[in-house]
């Protein structure tokens, strides 16, 4: 089978069923520890990452300078520049600067794990159906 969209959607069905347990809990835990209804949703919006997001909210319950935040983050988050990095040596050469950047920015260890088991180049079609599975 092609690597499709559809494909990439279907690919993505297991992760988004483990990432719903997952889901909830950082919901509860961002409103026990205070923050408004709408913060959650914003910061899975916007930081793709179950560990970051955990840390980033205890560090927030505890009054954590921004900076701080920001560099705790950052150390956690490293290992996604290693898995981008070897990611791009899979992708298509027709896959262009915006869509590699689009990629690494949904690139978890889940979507890397079941990206690097395709037998053909990545493209992005794949890999927005893969992304945008787990990140809905």
């Amino acid at each position: 089978m092609s690597l499709s969209f559809q494909k990439g959607l279907k690919d993505g069905v297991p992760i988004a069923v483990g990432y719903l347990s997952v889901s909830f809990a950082f919901g509860m835990l961002a409103i026990e520890n205070g923050l408004p209804l709408w913060s959650p949703m914003l910061i899975s919006f916007t930081n793709f990452t179950g560990t970051g997001q955990f840390v980033g909210i205890d560090l927030m319950s505890k009054g954590a300078a921004v900076f701080e935040i920001a560099f705790t983050l950052l150390i956690i988050n490293m290992r996604y520049l290693l898995m981008s990095l070897s990611l791009s040596q899979q992708l298509a050469p027709t896959v262009s600067l915006w869509q590699r950047l689009a990629i690494a920015f949904g690139n978890t260890d889940e979507i890397f794990a079941v990206a690097m088991r395709q037998s053909e180049l990545l493209n992005f079609k794949y890999m927005a159906g893969l992304i945008l599975s787990s990140f809905l």
